[in-house]
């Protein structure tokens, strides 16, 4: 028996015979088109003995990372990584007048960087993993609570209230205007600015001040 005896027809291996029996060798590659570059690396088929190398291309090389929460991603050691977006402080303020019981929480639902308009859609909306926050009584029927979030990114967010018997939560009724998405959760929406926000007090439910 001789290497040629045992060819197999296929490219992507190195036929041979040893000791009498055919071995098959399997191969990477046979160009560079067969290898796959990672980000902050090129690739190449060496093909002295048909493997994929890759080479670490040079810090500070744009890149991308994937994650629309980060600016300014540039590869260092062969990594491709972003600075977190800057942050400033929103404050909500709910009015809860028209409540016979109030004791609101406010919970940041999904942030998203781009195509954002229109309801909630799973490919563009982040879940941020926030809990429902407690807002503080300011003696006056307003409520408030301060979050800190993220420049340039269009925050989805709800109110609930803990009464007596149990939770409710805005949208429950269904849609209460157009500050709301449409959404099954009829979430709000707010997109931080480069400095501090405090937003105009709304009614429970509603897009406006609730009626004097």
């Amino acid at each position: 028996t001789t290497d040629l005896d045992c060819e197999d027809d296929n490219a992507y291996t190195a036929d041979s015979c040893v000791d009498g029996s055919c071995s098959y060798a399997s191969l990477e590659c046979l160009s560079d088109a067969d290898c796959s570059a990672s980000t902050c690396n090129t690739v190449a088929c060496d093909l002295s003995d048909n493997t994929c190398v890759e080479t670490v291309v040079a810090d500070d090389t744009v890149c991308d990372d994937g994650d629309g929460f980060t600016e300014n991603d540039v590869c260092t050691s062969g990594t491709c990584a972003g600075s977190t977006l800057p942050t400033v402080n929103v404050t909500f303020n709910l009015d809860m007048s028209t409540q016979n019981e109030a004791s609101p929480s406010l919970r940041i639902y999904y942030g998203c960087v781009a195509n954002c308009d229109g309801d909630y859609n799973s490919s563009v909306d982040i879940w941020q993993n926030m809990s429902w926050t407690a807002m503080t009584d300011n003696g006056d029927g307003i409520w408030s609570t301060t979050v800190e979030l993220s420049t340039g990114v269009d925050y989805s967010y709800k109110y609930s209230n803990s009464t007596t018997n149990g939770y409710a939560y805005e949208g429950d009724d269904g849609v209460f205007g157009d500050c709301a998405d449409g959404s099954d959760s009829e979430l709000r929406h707010v997109t931080p600015g480069d400095s501090d926000m405090n937003l105009d007090t709304v009614c429970w439910s509603s897009c406006t001040s609730c009626p004097v």
